[in-house]
């Protein structure tokens, strides 16, 4: 039964599965995929690159969007593009 299967469900659960498929499925670069969970590029990277990544995480994000739109609909007419824009 998948209600069953989805009552021990956490939050950290999906986030890992946000995290693995951002970057498996969607090719999310992964320094764009941890900006979007927020985490860390570590101490160096983060002293001498300020760049927060606001557009490509947009991106992203509308893209996952799409991901799910499909997962949950199972419609292979839904397609989006680079923008997230779905059609």
């Amino acid at each position: 039964c998948k209600e069953a299967e989805l009552r021990n469900v956490t939050p950290h659960d999906l986030r890992r599965t946000f995290r693995t498929r951002i970057e498996q499925d969607l090719k999310v670069p992964m320094h764009v995929a941890e900006k979007c969970l927020d985490h860390s590029l570590g101490r160096i990277n983060e002293t001498y690159n300020k760049n927060a990544y606001l557009e490509e995480r947009r991106d992203a994000l509308a893209r996952w969007a799409g991901y799910i739109d499909r997962v949950v609909s199972d419609d292979a007419s839904v397609v989006e593009s680079s923008r997230g824009a779905r059609t």
